[in-house]
């Protein structure tokens, strides 16, 4: 599970809870809309014969810059972690999941 990790590294604190309930959220939608497109594929045949995109590709496409976006905040990417100090092992992860819920 992410959140424990990111709370003992330091990156996560009660405060952050909106900024990882978005982060959740545009991973469910990335998800949702990968399993509609791998069924149903990319694109589709509108009623006068024109292919056409999905607009599952656009969600997912969204979802992904959101993801990119809140991920880069709690350092989920190469360069985020370059740039931040991960402070000591926070031991007390239990009272931040306590306090959020």
């Amino acid at each position: 599970m992410l959140t424990p990790r990111l709370f003992k590294l330091g990156l996560l604190t009660e405060v952050d809870a909106p900024a990882l309930a978005g982060l959740c959220a545009a991973w469910s939608d990335f998800r949702v809309t990968t399993a509609v497109l791998k069924k149903k594929g990319l694109t589709f045949k509108t009623r006068t014969g024109y292919i056409a995109q999905r607009p599952e590709v656009g969600i997912r496409n969204k979802a992904l810059q959101i993801i990119r976006s809140f991920g880069s905040e709690f350092g989920l990417t190469p360069a985020a972690r370059a740039s931040i100090e991960i402070s000591d092992a926070n031991e007390n992860a239990e009272d931040f999941f306590a306090a959020i819920n």
